[in-house]
């Protein structure tokens, strides 16, 4: 029998909001927005990553039982990279998105990343406790 070899990913966890008496999105609408007031954007240099797959890990509540949502968007390339969406009101613990293709192909430095939310409607508030991108990558 002959081995062969197999190159695993590794994965990466950047927690991008870490809130344990949480942060409330006061109305944010049915579309995504990115939220202003809170400092959520960060720097990522893909090049050095290389990333295959993501997903978006995230603690949170609304107050209205309609579908809500939680994104990461590369601000520079004007792209969404990964969401979760779910429905119903109370804490929803460690809701975690589907794994998706990295959607950027060409590589470079310097991307700006951020977390966006939406709401069921234009009255649901978004509470935020915990948001986490997880990154599969080869390197």
């Amino acid at each position: 029998m002959a081995l062969r070899h197999v190159s695993l990913p590794n994965q990466a966890l950047l927690r991008l909001l870490n809130e344990p008496q949480g942060y409330l999105v006061e109305n944010p609408g049915t579309d995504f927005v990115e939220i202003a007031s809170y400092n959520l954007r960060t720097h990522l240099d893909w090049e050095k990553l290389v990333p295959k797959k993501c997903r978006v890990v995230v603690t949170a509540s609304g107050n209205e039982l309609g579908w809500k949502a939680v994104d990461i968007y590369d601000v520079s390339r004007e792209i969404q990279i990964c969401q979760r969406e779910w429905g119903g009101t109370g804490v929803q613990r460690t809701l975690r998105g589907p794994w998706t293709d990295f959607p950027l192909k060409n590589y470079r430095g310097d991307d700006v990343i951020a977390v966006r939310v939406k709401g069921s409607s234009s009255t649901e508030d978004i509470t935020l406790y915990v948001v986490d991108l997880q990154i599969l990558y080869y390197g």
